[in-house]
């Protein structure tokens, strides 16, 4: 109980300023690090899934090369089954801390610095 109102002490003193301060005119944390996070956020979105594939494909030639498909399919299939977990968590993290970071102004949408959006429209004079 001690360690997570620590660990969740040190989060607030981390993001809070952040958060706060922010000026809605620009990035807060700078243009090129918002576009670099933004970037390796992505990278892991779509590596996640490419990484399951592949790693399932050459552990099914394994287990198949083996012969005794009775006893290798159960811990293939455990494996599986972790892979796609962490697949799901590469795929998810990113979309949430997204999300996170466009709630709280961090950054706009697709990773933009844009954090304001102009919705205003010209009057036509008739």
């Amino acid at each position: 109980m001690k360690n997570k109102f620590i660990k969740i002490l040190i989060l607030s003193f981390v993001f809070v300023p952040v958060i706060v301060f922010a000026d809605s005119s620009t990035c807060p944390l700078g243009a090129d690090v918002t576009k670099d996070l933004y970037g390796a956020l992505q990278i892991f979105k779509i590596a996640g899934p490419l990484l399951v594939i592949g790693l399932t494909v050459y552990e099914g030639i394994i287990s198949l090369s083996k012969g005794d498909m009775a006893s290798s399919i159960k811990p293939f299939f455990n494996k599986f089954l972790k892979r796609m977990a962490a697949a799901i968590a590469l795929f998810m993290v990113p979309v949430l801390v997204d999300v996170l970071m466009q709630l709280f102004n961090i950054w706009g949408d697709k990773g933009s610095c844009s954090l304001t959006q102009d919705t205003t429209t010209e009057a036509v004079s008739k």
